[in-house]
């Protein structure tokens, strides 16, 4: 009976897993020219966000590979049919050809969809991660920022990246 029983979950388990996939596959990829010359600071501005921009351009960097050019980057939304590890989105990630967005290029690409919508479109309702960027607090806690447009409000908040994430949450990729 014990023999039947580790059976069914090693089973039960294993499809479970398997249904852990991306469904990136179902989500177009976008293209946005990200202008790296700007700050964090001016982002968060433009995004019209209630978080203080000063703040945020004290705690994350500008990429530095690219700092001061503008470049095109193609894009595209992951997200999950059940709950997930941080490291579960990267993985899929890495072997989608992509890597985590920073928060940079997330603000990016929320400012461009914004200025994007037509009459009567309303923003996703829905978190958007960049586990590209984080920043660690005093304890050692890794904190990642993620968007979210409520109504005339857009926020950022943060996380720690030991989260098991949802479906609700989506997370922003860059094509290598």
């Amino acid at each position: 009976m014990a023999r039947l029983f580790g059976i069914f979950v090693l089973c039960f388990f294993s499809t479970f897993s398997l249904k852990a996939q991306s469904v990136a596959a179902d989500s177009p990829e976008y293209k946005l020219v990200v202008d790296y010359g700007k700050t964090l600071k001016q982002l968060v501005t433009s995004w019209h966000s209630k978080t203080d921009g000063e703040i945020i351009d004290q705690k994350f960097s500008s990429p530095k590979i690219i700092s001061g050019q503008k470049t095109e980057i193609a894009l595209k939304i992951f997200h999950f049919d059940q709950t997930v590890s941080s490291q579960e989105v990267l993985s899929q990630m890495e072997q989608a050809g992509y890597r985590p967005a920073t928060l940079f290029e997330l603000l990016s690409f929320c400012i461009a969809s914004l200025a994007n919508l037509k009459a009567g479109e309303q923003f996703p309702l829905f978190p958007i991660l960049a586990l590209g960027s984080c920043r660690f607090d005093s304890d050692g806690i890794k904190w990642l920022p993620y968007l979210v447009a409520v109504g005339n409000e857009n926020r950022i908040y943060f996380r720690s990246f030991d989260t098991r994430w949802n479906t609700y949450f989506r997370f922003l990729g860059v094509h290598k």
